[in-house]
Order: C-alpha cells, then structure tokens, then sequence
C-alpha cells in the first residue's frame, strides 16, 4: 500500500510540469493571433503554473527519485494521466467499502443456522439437494452447505424457529416462500399497489408477487441497546448488524435462555393501529407465535409510540386473544431477542397462517362460521354484481336467517376524514336489502365483532380500515369495496391472499337517493 501512494505521488510529479507547458503553449498561441493580447499578458505575467509546479513538488519531492520505473511504466506511454490517477482511486475507495462493509457484518454472514431438524418433530418432507417444489413453502436450518428442507405449509417453518429457540448462541432460520398470482381486472385504472417494489405485471389480467426468502435473527441477548440505538424496522440488514452487535456475558445468555421470554422489536411509525398491526405487525410475527407455543415461550412485542398515536385497544385485544404482549418500552428483566424485519408481511401463506391462529384463538375458537359457496371466490367478476351467480352471501340465507351481510360505515369512529356527502343514502339502501349497518366498529368489543364477522358470508363498506376486518370472515365468502377516493388496494390484496371473493366500485362522492339505489343495484343486483 505505501509503494502504491508513492507512485501515486510521482504521477502527480510528472502532471505539474505537463500542465505548465500546456499553459505556456497556450500563451504562445494566442501572440500570434493578437499583438494587443500579446502586450497584456507581458503586463500582467501569469505565475499560476509556477505555483502549481511548486505545489506538486512539494508533495512529490521524497519519491521523485525513489520511482523512475513506474514513472516510465505509467506516464510514458500513457496520453492521459489523470484518468489513470482518477479510476485508481475510484478502485482503492472501492476496495475500502468492501473491506469496512465486512468488518460491519453486512457480508459475512457469520449467524450459524439452526441445526438439523429432529425426526420425532413431525412430517419434515425429504431432505434434497437444490430442488424447487411450486406453490410450497422451502426452508433451511441445516449447516451442511447445499442441503434444504421442504415443508408442505407454514407451520413447517414453525418447528424450524423453535429448534433454534432452544440454542444459546445467536442463530439464523430462513424459508422461502414462492411467487402468486391475482387478477387486476378487480383494481379501479390508476389505483396504487400495495407493497409496489414486489408487484410484477404477469399478463393483461393477472399480477405477481415474487417469492421472498423470509429470515429471522435470534440473539441469546437482551434488546434494550436496540431502542437506545433507535434502530429503525423492517430494514433486514440494519436489524441483522445491530442484533450481531448484541453482547452479554454466558450467565446472562443462560439466564435469558431460562426466563422463556422473546422481545420482539418494532419500531414503526402508528404501528399500534389496528390497520397498520393488521398489515405490517402481525404478518410478521405468525411464524414465532406458533414456535413459541411449542417452546412455551412468552412473545413481547415492543411498539415504540411514534406520532400521536397510541396501541389501540383493539390491537391489545387482538394481541392477547393471540398470546402476545404488546408494551411500549424493552422490559428490564432477563429476555432473548428476535428479529423479525426480513419477514415480508405481502406474502399469501404468512397471510393465511395468519387467519388460521386467528380462528384458532380464543375470539373465534367458539364461535359458528357462515355457510358460505366456494364457488363465488374462483371467477374474479368485472362488470358483473356481486350475486350474479346467486351467492347465498347476498341473499337472506346467513346464519341467523336475518341478515344477508354486514356493512361498515365511515360516519363515525374515523381517522381519516374521506367523506362521503349521502353516504347514509347508500347505506340505508344496503339494510333494505338486508343487511346489517356497523357504525363505528371500534365500538364493538372485538369478540363480538369478529364472531358477528365469521357468521357473515357477505363483508361490504367504505374503503379505511374497518376493512381490515375481513381477516375474520369465513372460508368462501365474498367482499365487497366501495372506493370513491380510490386509495390504494390494500382491501384487492387481503381478499385474494385470503382466497376471498371481491368486488369494487368506485361511486361519486356524492350521493342523491337516485344515485344510492343505483349504486346498491349494481353492487348487488337487487
């Protein structure tokens, strides 16, 4: 490295007086053109080559002599030294980031992977070298370079996480999941995707989420310096140096092996609404909740108050039902860190696993779903209503008899203020029809909501986040959006990650009687 700065130093050397007699070739030039040029320059000498020869030399006095090899070798021949100089640097500043990049963690993966998978813990599927397998989810927690192992669902990647629960040194587990598609015809022109930078156009119908490996890092060590950092979420490679810079001694690492406790670190701007756990929490955290059952692990999950919003109760009732602890600051007794940030909340079988623990939970573990056809969720409709194939989720066939869906209204309960002038109009149009008006669903307590929900084979409202909602509806039922600001479609990608019918429609923002009867006709059919 010191020979290269010393013939650096000495191409400098030879620059200076090449610059100095360009300059003075210049000034001979231009006496032959102008003889009242020629008298000005005698006036006023330029002396800026002299300082800049003096310069150089100043730098390149000590190795003027040491080098004449590599002065022959890389300014004899060469017609243009400062390019030379310049792309030399540009490689050595390259050479520099990789080398600090390394010693930051970002390339060496040094987080040893969970071990071999036990044959006691389940139907695993066949170990296999480099094999795709479709529409399946593959994982690896193998050390043996090459070796994978494919589980048939979700929960596969369940006893992965847990096999590394029970290490004490930092593990990594990782399982990919693959691409799916679902129909645009559904999206109103110019509406914005969800999650764009994963969204591929498949053909003139059809869209396509890419398959994403999903990872999670395990620290046998506490989370607190990740909130001192401010460490921010869901950038997987911050979050993977930041929890390889966890250190604690082998008494605390045992002590936080005992206490069976896993901190999970979220900080995310309003992440404790309801919409925004819906979307970008608990997607995320599916995998560890069914690996902490398994372990008898307790999951908390740390939800730092960004903005002006607070946890929403019902995001608190929801976390509990599914056996998590939501706080807002990283707990001061003994814990484990895990870190969820490379698990991609977009994904259908993490979206569906979702639903599932859900249904599993105490808030629907009792409760009766609708009765609801399959035969309404396949054929994505454009033009055509929602009962155009006589959906019993339209007709007066649910489970009481009574109501033929649940509508949700904007008027009360809002956030964001997207009003509709006569939206009462269209509402009032839609219990004509049968069906039953929710307020304000925050007002609902949770249990009841969701088991009113489940029983509803219909889901109809406003586009905001009392749509999210629909991660409580029935296997076969449809969902029905009315868009008027079209906003983004976050309720088109949740109803087809469910496998659940939708429709959408994008009425005026505002309404007469005439145009609410119109619009209930051609949503409904009726």
């Amino acid at each position: 490295f010191t020979r290269l700065l010393e013939a650096f130093a000495h191409m400098s050397a030879s620059l200076g007086p090449a610059r100095a007699t360009k300059g003075k070739s210049r000034r001979r030039s231009g006496q032959s053109r102008s003889a009242a040029r020629r008298e000005q320059q005698a006036e006023q000498p330029d002396d800026s080559d002299e300082d800049l020869d003096a310069s150089w030399s100043i730098f390149s006095s000590h190795t003027w002599r040491a080098w004449p090899l590599a002065s022959q070798l890389l300014w004899g021949t060469n017609p243009c030294p400062r390019y030379i100089l310049g792309t030399s640097l540009i490689l050595m500043n390259g050479l520099l980031l990789l080398y600090n990049m390394r010693r930051a963690g970002v390339l060496a993966d040094n987080i040893p992977l969970a071990p071999p998978m036990p044959r006691d813990m389940g139907t695993a599927g066949a170990v296999l070298n480099q094999v795709t397998v479709p529409g399946r989810l593959r994982g690896q927690i193998t050390t043996t370079p090459g070796i994978q192992i494919f589980a048939e669902s979700v929960s596969q990647a369940d006893s992965m996480v847990a096999q590394a629960l029970n290490q004490t040194s930092p593990m990594k587990v990782s399982f990919r999941t693959h691409s799916w598609a679902l129909p645009r015809v559904t999206t109103l022109r110019g509406q914005g995707l969800p999650y764009r930078e994963m969204y591929r156009d498949h053909n003139e119908t059809h869209g396509l989420y890419v398959g994403h490996e999903h990872v999670h890092y395990i620290s046998p060590c506490g989370a607190r310096p990740l909130q001192q950092q401010e460490l921010p979420c869901c950038d997987p490679i911050a979050e993977k140096v930041a929890i390889l810079r966890l250190s604690c001694s082998e008494t605390q690492k045992a002590d936080n092996l005992a206490s069976k406790r896993l901190v999970v670190y979220m900080s995310m701007r309003e992440s404790g609404y309801f919409g925004h756990a819906i979307d970008n929490v608990l997607p995320r955290l599916v995998t560890l909740l069914g690996a902490a059952a398994k372990t008898e692990h307790k999951v908390i999950v740390v939800l730092p108050q960004l903005g002006k919003t607070r946890i929403s109760p019902t995001t608190e009732e929801l976390c509990k039902a599914l056996g998590l602890e939501l706080k807002v600051d990283v707990p001061r007794g003994a814990h484990r860190t895990v870190g969820v940030g490379g698990v991609g909340t977009w994904d259908r079988l993490l979206r569906q696993h979702l639903q599932r623990a859900i249904r599993n939970s105490p808030l629907l573990q009792h409760a009766r779903p609708g009765s609801c056809s399959q035969t309404t969720t396949r054929q994505p409709r454009t033009a055509k209503p929602l009962n155009a194939s006589k959906a019993p989720c339209c007709s007066v066939s649910s489970l009481d008899g009574r109501r033929a869906g649940l509508f949700f209204s904007r008027r009360q309960g809002t956030r964001n203020a997207r009003p509709v002038e006569g939206a009462e109009l269209l509402e009032a149009a839609f219990e004509r029809r049968g069906f039953e008006i929710i307020k304000d669903a925050g007002a609902v307590p949770l249990s009841e909501l969701a088991a009113k929900v489940y029983g509803s084979c219909c889901f109809a409202g406003w586009s905001g986040t009392a749509m999210s909602n629909l991660i409580f509806l029935p296997p076969g039922a449809s969902v029905l959006e009315l868009n008027p600001y079209k906003i983004y479609a976050n309720v088109w990608h949740w109803s087809y990650a469910l496998d659940l019918g939708y429709f959408q429609l994008q009425p005026p923002k505002s309404l007469s009687l005439k145009d609410a009867e119109y619009w209930a006709h051609e949503a409904l059919g009726a």
